[in-house]
């Protein structure tokens, strides 16, 4: 009997060791499934009230029912591209804005460039440097077109970056000159942008290229 109560308690503890072993999924993943199986303002609204709770966003997201489903879509899943990247998960990121950018043809050209900002980005991540520098270009001629010299600067940065770690200094000292000249025509704080993430992580790559740190705009404080 006692010999049947020892191996009872080992096999629990067994048990309990490989449930602890298998990675629980996180709220995201879940809200998210939720959203894709069901795609509509109620499942929007639950994945964006997760967003603002975990102080994610700068703003929330308020849908209503005359909000297009294709815009909820495209919002959530441009957020969930940005959560992912945060967490280092690229491949869910690159994913999710891929899916989000499919829906973003009639949207504003700052929240397009900075999906395709993320876009990059995400590549540059996975040293995927072909599909980001193609992501980056985008993102940069529709900067361009802004003539705001904040978002211009810090595209052509990224796409500096992403020259040096592909190994090629010569090709990236043209888009850091170029940078240079934008940062230092640009007065006042970087503004327009979609997310505090896209800027951030636009601003960490330029800030790897130390040597021309200095010139760089102080990234805002958001």
């Amino acid at each position: 009997m006692k010999n049947l109560f020892t191996l009872l308690v080992l096999s629990c503890c067994v048990i309990s060791v490989m449930a602890a072993d298998q990675k629980q999924p996180e709220p995201i993943d879940t809200l998210l499934e939720r959203f894709d199986n069901k795609p509509g303002l109620k499942t929007a609204r639950e994945f964006f009230a997760y967003m603002d709770k975990e102080e994610f966003m700068d703003e929330p997201v308020v849908f209503t029912t005359a909000t297009p489903l294709d815009t909820m879509k495209a919002l959530v899943w441009y957020w969930a591209g940005e959560w992912y990247y945060a967490e280092q998960e690229y491949t869910l990121a690159e994913t999710n804005l891929l899916r989000a950018l499919e829906l973003m043809e009639y949207a504003d050209e700052k929240s397009i460039s900075d999906n395709l900002a993320m876009l990059g980005l995400t590549c540059m991540r996975q040293s995927k440097y072909d599909e980001a520098l193609h992501y980056m270009r985008r993102c940069y001629q529709l900067d361009s077109k802004s003539g705001d010299p904040d978002r211009m600067s810090s595209s052509l940065n990224m796409i500096a970056g992403t020259l040096l770690a592909a190994g090629n200094p010569e090709e990236a000292e043209g888009y850091i000159l170029r940078a240079i000249t934008y940062a230092k025509r640009a007065n006042t704080p970087p503004h327009g942008r979609q997310s505090s993430s896209a800027w951030q992580a636009r601003s960490k790559t330029a800030s790897s290229i130390r040597n021309w740190r200095s010139c760089m705009p102080t990234p805002p404080v958001w």
